[in-house]
């Protein structure tokens, strides 16, 4: 009896296993530490402020493709198709846009990654009036990725652009310079390499 008490106390004294650990939950994805990026924003419209006119530039899209290191640093290359990008009169401006983005947080499948972003840019458009106008300038923005699964995901920002162009040509001839400012939004899609 003495000793069914004694194996019987020894049996409850054994240590408890810990608890296994709950499954990864959605955010804690596959890290996506090195890959090649392609960003497709086909909506980007733009609110244009020059001196006392406002313009909006509400057809637009850009692409961009690049290089994302360690999850968090994209170095890109864009190439932007606006209407009226940097005109008050219509017309269209096809621009190249080397581009900076620091992700907050590491990209990881089913994560989201808040990012700053900074860009340079030069274009080259034509208006209806027969002008070729050249915008250059640089921005900045901020937004968020989220990836669905390591190759898929969203992007969403809203950013300001400086721009200066300078139109020469059209129905008045001569050489027009002039800055704007550019508040903008965007939406698209992001794919992983």
């Amino acid at each position: 009896m003495i000793s069914a008490l004694v194996v019987a106390l020894t049996l409850s004294s054994e240590p408890t296993p810990p608890p296994t650990p709950p499954p990864m939950s959605h955010a804690e994805g596959e890290l996506i530490p090195t890959s090649f990026a392609m960003y497709i924003a086909l909506l980007e419209p733009m609110v244009i402020a020059t001196g006392s006119s406002v313009s909006v530039a509400p057809l637009s899209a850009t692409v961009r493709l690049g290089a994302v290191l360690d999850g968090r640093h994209a170095l890109l290359a864009g190439i932007s198709f606006a209407g009226s990008f940097a005109s008050s009169s219509d017309g269209v401006t096809i621009s190249f846009m080397p581009t900076y983005r620091y992700f907050f947080k590491p990209l990881r499948a089913g994560g989201f990654s808040p990012y700053v972003q900074g860009e340079l840019f030069v274009g080259y458009g034509a208006t209806e009036g027969g002008a070729s106008v050249l915008p250059f300038g640089f921005g900045g923005s901020f937004g968020g990725e989220l990836l669905f699964s390591r190759n898929f995901g969203i992007t969403a920002g809203a950013g300001a652009r400086f721009i200066h162009s300078e139109s020469t040509g059209g129905g008045g001839g001569g050489r027009v310079t002039g800055n704007q400012l550019g508040i903008y939004a965007s939406a698209g899609l992001s794919l992983h390499f």
